[in-house]
């Protein structure tokens, strides 16, 4: 083989790996190492392509960071965009939720519930029994930048030949989702390594080299007859990050048990927050330090 040949090949490997994502995905952990040696962030580098798998399907979690007070697990998705669809553009709505949960960021978290040692309304011991894993939901109101629907639009820029459209926001919230709960199952299997009564919960992120647009257009103000909204009606501005409320199809969900109130089976919108509704950062490239510094909504 030739120096042109060699060349030829590499030039090749090249565009596979950008089409990939893999060169998009070592420099985001690399900023990311390079902000926590900086003491600029707090996340602690765990490990890249972990493998899990849930419902028996199997996937490998782009990176995974990790860090305490409280510990949170970062499950990181990362997706170089077709140049096509580099514009990811956001809405809410107040029909997507009901009112009370709208602004509201929710996250899952597993523990090892501690054993009950008293019988109830009694002050006699019982017996000790082992510590039951369970997952549960974290729920914080006050979050009005939390966004209901997400959409790829289409941009100026030539796109590849193979690559992806307007799909791309479901099909990588779906990979952090999947790749979250086989995170959770993982746990579930080495229960032992668990802390005894403290949770631990798990931040799902897709980290994107899509410029992140929003807009505070109200969709119901569209024109009922075609549907559409009017011409000019919609203004929106570019953001670092935002949270993206993603419902989790029952085919991703983890088989772990749930600590999880009684509720009837009418009440649609507190089995959505229970069972489905999830809060995905979605974090462009200039929003990778501001996320990483804040990240967590609370403490």
């Amino acid at each position: 083989m030739n120096e042109q040949e060699n060349s030829d090949v590499g030039e090749r490997f090249r565009r596979t790996l950008n089409r990939h994502g893999h060169s998009f995905q070592y420099t985001v952990v690399k900023r990311a190492l390079d902000l926590n040696r900086e003491r600029r962030s707090e996340w602690e580098y765990l490990d890249s392509e972990f493998p899990v798998i849930v419902n028996n399907k199997s996937t490998r979690i782009d990176f995974i960071f990790c860090k305490a007070r409280p510990t949170i697990f970062l499950i990181a998705e990362c997706k170089r965009v077709n140049p096509a669809y580099s514009d990811w553009c956001f809405a809410n709505s107040s029909y997507a939720r009901d009112d009370s949960s709208l602004n509201e960021a929710i996250f899952q978290y597993a523990w090892l519930r501690p054993p009950d040692r008293q019988a109830p309304f009694t002050n006699i011991d019982i017996p000790a029994a082992s510590e039951r894993f369970e997952t549960g939901i974290q729920s914080n109101r006050g979050h009005p930048d939390i966004f209901h629907i997400g959409r790829a639009v289409r941009s100026e820029k030539k796109g590849d030949s193979n690559g992806r459209n307007s799909d791309e926001i479901e099909e990588a919230s779906g990979q952090v989702c999947k790749g979250l709960n086989g995170m959770i199952e993982y746990f579930q299997q080495y229960r032992s390594t668990f802390p005894n009564n403290s949770k631990v919960y798990f931040l799902p992120a897709i980290f994107t080299t899509a410029r992140i647009w929003t807009t505070t257009v109200d969709l119901a103000s569209a024109n009922i007859e075609n549907g559409e909204l009017s011409p000019g009606s919609v203004s929106v501005i570019e953001r670092p990050w935002v949270w993206y409320q993603y419902h989790v199809s029952p085919d991703l969900q983890h088989s772990a048990p749930r600590d999880r109130k009684e509720r009837s089976p009418f009440d649609i919108s507190e089995i959505l927050n229970q069972e489905f509704a999830r809060t995905i950062a979605i974090v462009g490239v200039k929003g990778i330090e501001d996320f990483l510094h804040r990240g967590f909504p609370w403490k």
